[in-house]
């Protein structure tokens, strides 16, 4: 158990890799940070149509008739089926670009905290929730930052350091291994921030430069085979969303709603029992939601006194 709440759940496959490694290796090199640098994540691609979305349909529109078609969708156990896509598009789409990212990437919506947190909902606003965001996006805008590079500093500034490094270094640590991520050069990092957009996402490609370096030209062989090179992304995810409705359904259920720590007592636990029930009926996909709930009450549990 981790001695501060994290909820990406990708931690336990990587913490499994690193283990295996550490049969013959003691270091070992990552990758983190190829697609913060150069736009490898799903969002980037949806950069451009959240910004036309946010400037394009109405408010009423995407509140009365958009949120709720997403909701007729069929739900899927799959991490990126299509009802979570769109429900997490929209969910971005519909607020201000400064913290588009923020709200694509986190677990929960504001509104969604208001609702577990009454006592926040009448002074939770995005200026408070979402500040550093705020911040460092306005300060690129006024040096002329194109979207994309604003998206890119939100990865780089936030997302990178305060996840995927963190995942890495304690599911590496936990095994003895140590993981280096030569990404991070200070002058490679350095150079792909000067580079234009188009060297990072071009017709629809990600990490276009990335994957030009690596696939060789002119009779080269490539360093990495063009089949591994053009396959669709995949991360390492996890089912959590059938381990919520079938193989964890008793465990889930009885840390989310029979048995809350009443040191979390500030939570509407109607409200995550409606959130759980919601997912087991397979009305939406919750599971990120859901899941970042389920490694709270653990950590509550474990390392707060007043925990039961």
């Amino acid at each position: 158990m981790l001695d501060e709440p994290f909820a990406d759940p990708s931690i336990l496959p990587v913490s499994m890799l690193c283990e295996f490694a550490r049969e013959t290796v003691t270091v070992a090199l990552g990758g983190d940070g190829g697609d913060e640098l150069f736009a490898g994540y799903a969002p980037f691609k949806a950069v451009k149509p959240g910004r036309l979305y946010h400037r394009w349909v109405p408010r009423p529109v995407h509140r009365k008739v958009l949120i709720p078609a997403a909701h007729c969708l069929p739900s899927s156990d799959a991490n990126m089926a299509l009802q979570f896509k769109v429900s997490r598009f929209l969910r971005g789409a519909a607020v201000v670009p400064e913290y588009r990212m923020a709200a694509w990437m986190g677990p929960f919506s504001l509104d969604q905290l208001r609702r577990l947190i009454p006592d926040l909902a009448g002074h939770l606003t995005p200026e408070e929730a979402y500040a550093p965001m705020i911040g460092a996006y306005r300060q690129l805008d006024r040096g002329g930052a194109t979207d994309l590079q604003r998206a890119l500093d939100f990865f780089e500034r936030f997302y990178l350091p305060d996840d995927i490094l963190v995942k890495v270094d304690r599911a590496s640590m936990m095994h003895s291994l140590e993981v280096r991520a030569p990404y991070l050069d200070t002058a490679l990092v350095e150079y792909a921030n000067a580079l234009p957009d188009r060297m990072k996402l071009r017709g629809g490609i990600t990490k276009y430069l990335l994957k030009k370096a690596v696939l060789g030209s002119g009779g080269r062989s490539g360093l990495v085979p063009r089949r591994s090179v053009h396959r669709a992304k995949k991360g390492f995810g996890i089912p959590v969303a059938r381990w919520i409705r079938k193989e964890m359904k008793a465990e889930f259920r009885d840390t989310l709603i029979g048995d809350w720590p009443a040191s979390l007592g500030m939570f509407d636990r109607r409200e995550i029992a409606r959130l759980h029930d919601e997912h087991v009926g397979r009305a939406a996909n919750n599971y990120k939601e859901l899941w970042a709930l389920f490694m709270l009450a653990n950590w509550a549990r474990n390392y707060l006194p007043s925990a039961t």
